[in-house]
């Protein structure tokens, strides 16, 4: 096909970013000017894709403590926050972004727009623009226009309406004409996870790509096993932590244990929160966790989908202990489809995180359900699907 130019929005946190660089990378590998908005944060590991950075300056969060509150399962006011603190955040984001990046994207305009569909600049610009757009996710596709999915029950919790309405006001400002913005659905969808993974996956039509996780992207360094033989066990942790809590138990739960810990925490939680740690633990900040899964016994995370879809992939039992009802509405599925364990946060201690593990590993069944989703997973297609169908949204398009 002949070289195209493809811009890249996504949000700039590791969850909705890191899941687009492997169909970068196939992209600029087929000859296409990949171009992607970010940060100088997230600029270096952009370019090891071939994409070209276009920067801009992101909105930091002031009040870090309540963006965080808004993140806490155990909140019974979580929606009312994420609608008055979350939710504001990324329209503000979009808002902040889409004047930094109009003028370039005038004089060198895109013949397709991929964007996440938390980033509403994406949509902005293709409708300032007039171009085609496809939209991105690493998580679920929502079900008939219903934000989430709460032990295996589909809702709107108010006030996400009220808030939905206020996204359409904004976006409409921008000529985004279409309505329930929140749950809106291109022309072509593209999700980092397999259709057996999604719940009524079968229900969605072929605007509907589920492609499951991209793991071409580029790795900055690799990551030495210094286990000395013992069974790895991964502790994942989230962009959004800003205590060590989670990490804590953990370390109470396996310290003098006879497996190897390696805790992988988010770039918010400070080295010095730790202390010294057990011999049989080690602290990660330079590998990516698809470096290390591979060599793990037992995932452990807080239930993010990119984590989830990275130890299916290599066929690995997890423990998902979830903090939002994000996180939760993937350890539920986990769980339903009998692929690890759900423990919520407000049950965690060390006593219950050691219980969870001695039955995920005595489960004898379990190793062969996952080696069933380990082979969905790899056959979904990954960053070779997701680029061929780009492609065909391409060549139904005039250069």
């Amino acid at each position: 096909m002949k070289s195209r130019h493809i811009a890249v929005f996504t949000l700039l946190t590791n969850a909705h970013l890191y899941p687009v660089l492997g169909v970068c990378s196939e992209l600029v590998n087929r000859g296409h000017r990949v171009t992607f908005a970010t940060n100088d944060r997230y600029a270096p590991v952009v370019k090891q894709t071939g994409a070209e950075v276009v920067i801009f300056k992101d909105v930091k969060v002031e009040n870090a403590a309540a963006f965080s509150t808004a993140s806490a399962f155990y909140d019974q006011n979580f929606y009312t926050i994420w609608a008055s603190i979350v939710g504001p955040f990324l329209i503000l984001f979009a808002a902040s972004a889409f004047p930094q990046l109009e003028n370039y994207y005038k004089e060198n305009k895109p013949d397709l727009i991929l964007y996440d569909r938390a980033c509403f600049v994406g949509r902005m610009l293709a409708a300032r623009l007039g171009c085609s757009a496809v939209q991105l996710s690493p998580h679920f596709a929502p079900y008939g226009d219903t934000f989430i999915r709460e032990n295996g029950v589909f809702l709107n919790p108010s006030p996400i309406p009220s808030f939905s309405q206020v996204l359409d006001c904004f976006l409409q400002a921008y000529g985004v004409q279409s309505k329930n913005n929140l749950t809106h659905a291109a022309d072509l969808n593209i999700f980092f996870i397999p259709r057996e993974f999604q719940f009524h996956g079968d229900s969605f039509d072929d605007r509907f790509c589920f492609v499951g996780p991209c793991l071409n992207r580029p790795a900055a360094s690799e990551w030495r096993n210094n286990s000395g033989g013992k069974p790895i066990i991964l502790v994942s942790g989230s962009q959004a932590d800003e205590g060590t809590t989670y990490f804590r138990t953990m370390i109470n739960a396996f310290s003098g244990s006879d497996f190897h810990v390696v805790l992988s925490p988010g770039a918010n939680v400070s080295d010095d929160l730790f202390g010294p740690l057990p011999s049989n633990f080690e602290l990660n900040r330079v590998a990516y966790n698809f470096q290390i899964i591979p060599h793990s016994t037992l995932t452990i995370s807080q239930g993010g989908t990119g984590t989830v879809m990275e130890t299916l992939y290599y066929g690995v039992p997890l423990l998902a202990v979830p903090r939002m009802p994000v996180h939760a509405e993937t350890a539920y599925r986990l769980a339903e489809l009998g692929l690890g364990g759900y423990l919520p946060e407000q049950m965690m201690s060390a006593d219950s995180i050691r219980e969870q593990v001695t039955q995920l590993l005595g489960d004898t069944s379990l190793a062969s359900r996952i080696a069933r989703m380990q082979h969905i997973v790899r056959d979904s297609g990954g960053a070779k699907i997701a680029a061929n169908r780009i492609e065909q949204c391409l060549g139904s398009r005039p250069s």
